[in-house]
């Protein structure tokens, strides 16, 4: 197996396994990563938001609507301009999204175990960096 279908598989089983401790919550896997996605003070614009998950406003729209009617999410305009709304997570949002991040570590930790690699700080350190590295490449304005 390449490379490449190494990195699909991953990405398609983590997915998978992602909306099984979702499902628990009665949540999507895309709800928990929108979800995860909005800064927790500050909160997130639309438009923004939609960007950084690469889905088009409609579709976001849509889920923030279901989410606000779960009481998981809050929508306002911005201070600084009427015209934009901005997103805020909820304290209860907040508490689902660690509980599901929380059963994923420990998915992910045996299954590193039963493979004798550590979940130390600097196999996390090399996961960081794909990942940012693979951010920029996303977000390469080419």
């Amino acid at each position: 197996m390449s490379l490449s279908e190494s990195f699909i598989q991953i990405a398609l089983f983590s997915k998978k396994l992602l909306a099984r401790f979702s499902e628990k919550y009665d949540l999507t896997h895309q709800q928990v990563v929108l979800l995860h996605n909005i800064p927790t003070l500050d909160g997130i614009s639309i438009s923004e938001l939609s960007n950084r998950l690469g889905v088009d406003i409609s579709t976001l729209s849509r889920n923030l609507k279901k989410m606000e009617e779960k009481k998981l999410t809050t929508r306002s305009k911005c201070v600084n301009d009427n015209r934009v709304y901005k997103v805020f997570i909820t304290t209860k949002a907040e508490e689902i999204v660690s509980l599901v991040l929380n059963d994923f570590d420990l998915s992910m930790s045996k299954i590193l175990d039963s493979m004798q690699l550590s979940t130390s700080s600097s196999f996390t350190q090399k996961i960081e960096s794909i990942s940012w590295e693979l951010y920029k490449l996303t977000n390469d304005k080419k």
